[in-house]
Parts: structure tokens; sequence; C-alpha cells
């Protein structure tokens, strides 16, 4: 580094069957060091167990661990495939405990720590040979789903690296957004950009929209996973009633919340548009020479587009476990012969779903093509 730059850590979690994708979430923060640390003002260091960690005496394994990889990162980074990992004195695995370290962190102050996981895909072969091990994965996979962790699949360890390559710029700008005094050095820094102001002001709109629609997806996993343990197995017909009403509470909850955001959500992510369009045109249109400036602002609008489609994305993904959770949870309902009411506010729940899928196919589609113009645009500058 030319400069002394603040460092944002992370920390790649694992069992020992996913050190090629390691070694690639690795090579993206090398990739960003690289293109972007100037740019941002800011430098990444990836913190890993095999190489961080050094000989000395704890009171066991993971305790050693946790005593060299401290809780001063800034984003944790958790990957399984078909290891769960070995168990510890405190959690089920290695990396179970230090992903529950990471959550507890975050609850606690929800600045200090992101936190993202992501879940290699399962083939038949794969359940044939460590079938204990899948099943004890996707029993944590599903735990950290039900209770707000946006988790995501990928196919391999170059899908992983492409996913995560995009994933970390969002993670990094929502660090620098909660960092007001580094935000203003970048801007000093910096060249003039086309029309800043629009940008954040209207990227902070559609954030601030995504961010109400996952907490209110979040509650409604977190509550249907209170309640639909006593619902299927429960002989109290106390107990029962007050798992029915508390369903019924939050079922309503989840619709109420997206008949009030979807609205804010279609309106919220036109004006997301219309920032980056006017910068295209400003920044890019001007003139027939495009420089240095122009360029950084093209890339950072294609950068803009790219994270807004990883929230879709993320909400879309969360949303496909709960439907799943909720068709479940209806067909129970049935079997006890429910009244109509808590059937009722899951069929509302399963309607707002639904609603909310559509929009983001909409909203994805729509992202696919300006991302596609933009690009177009960015590789006749490049030939030129």
């Amino acid at each position: 580094m030319d400069k002394e730059y603040p460092v944002y850590q992370l920390f790649v979690s694992s069992p020992g069957d996913v050190l090629a994708e390691q070694k690639l979430a690795e090579n993206v923060v090398t990739e960003f060091n690289r293109t972007w640390s100037r740019f941002f003002a800011i430098h990444l260091e990836a913190l890993r167990c095999e190489t961080n960690l050094y000989p000395h005496l704890a009171s066991d394994l993971q305790a050693g661990v946790n005593e060299t990889i401290r809780d001063e990162f800034d984003l944790y980074v958790g990957l399984m495939w078909k290891r769960f990992g070995t168990p510890t004195p405190r959690a089920g695995s290695g990396t179970a405990e230090e992903y529950e370290r990471a959550v507890a962190r975050h609850r606690a102050q929800p600045e200090s720590v992101q936190v993202a996981f992501y879940f290699r895909n399962i083939t038949d072969a794969d359940r044939l040979d460590a079938a204990d091990e899948i099943g004890r994965i996707e029993a944590f996979r599903n735990k950290i789903g039900l209770s707000g962790t946006l988790w995501w699949p990928y196919r391999d360890p170059r899908d992983f690296e492409a996913l995560f390559r995009i994933h970390l710029a969002y993670h990094v700008q929502r660090w620098l957004r909660a960092r007001p005094s580094l935000l203003q050095k970048i801007g000093a820094e910096q060249a003039p950009q086309p029309r800043p102001e629009v940008e954040e002001t209207e990227s902070v709109e559609i954030g601030e929209v995504l961010h109400s629609m996952t907490a209110v997806i979040t509650r409604l996993g977190e509550g249907l996973n209170e309640h639909q343990t006593t619902l299927t197995q429960s002989t109290d017909p106390d107990e029962v009633q007050g798992a029915l009403d508390g369903s019924i509470q939050v079922l309503r909850e989840y619709a109420t919340g997206l008949d009030r955001t979807l609205p804010q959500f279609a309106q919220a992510f036109a004006a997301a548009f219309r920032g980056p369009g006017r910068a295209a045109i400003q920044g890019l249109g001007a003139s027939a020479d495009r420089g240095k400036d122009e360029k950084i602002a093209l890339t950072v609008i294609i950068i803009y587009l790219q994270t807004m489609r990883v929230q879709l994305d993320e909400i879309v993904g969360h949303v496909l476990i709960l439907a799943n959770v909720l068709l479940k949870s209806t067909e129970a309902l049935r079997e006890m012969r429910a009244a109509p009411e808590p059937q009722g506010a899951a069929a509302d729940a399963l309607r707002a779903s639904s609603m909310l899928l559509v929009e983001m196919v909409k909203a994805d589609a729509r992202l696919n093509q300006v991302s596609a113009m933009l690009e177009e645009i960015r590789g006749e500058d490049v030939s030129n």
C-alpha cells in the first residue's frame, strides 16, 4: 500500500473439503486490492486458519483458533460442502462455532460484523459418500436460514468465485456507508463523478426498502420456527392453541408487511434507475472521447447494478425457503383440521410471497436489460 488505508478484514471459515473455495476467496481479495484499493481508500485482508494460525497452547483446538482469529474481523464468510467438521466443546463443529460467535457479535452490535454463508450443491454421489455429514449440514443450513442468515448456494468453486466477487463489493460498500467520514475522504480524493448526490440518495432509498423486506421475511421465519414444533408434537390443548394464535399473528404480520413494502419497492426501484441513467448519459454521452474518470464512473454504475441484483437474489432465495415452510405449515394445519382462520392466514402469506417473487422477477429482468446495455457501452469503450 502506498498509503495507510483502513483495513477491512474478512474471516473465511470452513471445514477442510472446500480449500479450493478458500483460496479463490483469497484471490478475489487480492484482485480487489489491486483494482479498487486506491479508489475506495481501503485495504482488504483475508484471514484463514490455514495461513494465520501458529503453534501455541490453548484449552482446546478451537479455542486456539478463536484466540488467533480474534473477534475483530468485519465480515464472516462461511463455506460448507459435504463435511460438517469436528465437534468442539461448545458447538457441533469448529465452523459452526465460528459462525455462532460472529452472529452473536452481529446481534449485539450489528455494524461490528456482517455474516455470509455459502453451501455447495450436493449431488447424489455426494450423498452416498457422506450421508451422515450431509444430514448434519442440511440441518445446520435450515437452522441458520430460519434464524435470519440469507445463505447462498453455488455449483462449484468457480461459481463461488464469481458470486463472491460481486457479494464482496456489496459488503465493502455497506461497510463504507456505515462510516461517513471514510466516504467523505474518498469523495475528496477522487475525481468528480456525474451527479453523485442523486445516485447516493436514491441507492440508500432502495437499500432501505430491501432491508425492510428482509426484516419482514426474517421475522416470519423466526416466528414459524418458534411455533412449528409445538403445533406438530404437543398434546397439550392450551399449548397447541397458543402456538396457533402465535402462528396466525406472524403470518398476518408477514402478509401485511409485504403488502406495505411491495409498493414502496416498486417506487424505489424505479427511482434507483433514474440516478444511474442520468449519470450514464451525462458522464458517458458528453464526449466521444471518454477519459479515465468516465470509465471509472461507468464501472461504478455497473457494480451498483450488480449489487442491487445481489440484494434481490438474497430476498428471492430466502422467500423460496420460507415458501416451503409455509406450505408445510398449511398442510399441518389442514391435517389438524384447524379452524379457517389460521388456514386463511397461511394462504394470505403464500399469496404475498407469490406477489413478491413476481416483483423480483420483473426487477431482475430490468436489471439484466440495463446491465447489458452498460456492458455493451463499456465494451465499445475498451475496443476504442
